[in-house]
């Protein structure tokens, strides 16, 4: 999921606990969202698992979770103009890794394109985040699973 650094940054600090969309997302609780940084750092830098998922009006999702959004209301409002509808991807446990530079995704991944807004990963995790940073964001998928159930 391409994410501009200023957002991706407030994720992994802790301050950003949503992903804002403008359009509909086909994921659900407990996936891994790979965070791809886009300009001016152009690079994967992270990932987290996927808490919940809320869809709603503009204004009445601002006044019910606005808080946990990591962004000013100007800033939300900016975004969300002309829409009629918010998506917010509630971040779970996350992890940083060591940044994977385009030019390196390029070169590990032929064509490799970084996406506009998401995409579906079809390759190994492992492979792109690294075994730990997968096996630590699995092991608190089971955890969670194991709590809820």
């Amino acid at each position: 999921m391409s994410i501009k650094p200023t957002f991706s940054a407030r994720i992994f600090s802790g301050e950003k606990r949503f992903e804002l969309r403008r359009t509909a997302v086909r994921i659900e609780e407990g996936d891994i969202v790979v965070v791809y940084s886009s300009s001016p750092v152009k690079a994967i830098v992270g990932a987290f698992t996927v808490s919940g998922i809320m869809r709603g009006a503009v204004r009445s999702l601002w006044k019910h979770h606005g808080k946990h959004f990591g962004v000013s209301y100007d800033e939300y409002t900016s975004y969300f103009d002309g829409a009629a509808i918010a998506h917010a991807i509630e971040v779970g446990d996350r992890i940083e890794v060591e940044p994977v530079h385009l030019n390196d995704l390029r070169l590990r991944y032929e064509g490799f394109r970084p996406p506009q807004s998401f995409m579906y990963w079809v390759g190994a995790l492992d492979e792109l985040l690294g075994r730990k940073a997968v096996r630590q964001l699995r092991s608190s998928q089971a955890a969670a699973a194991c709590s809820a159930g």
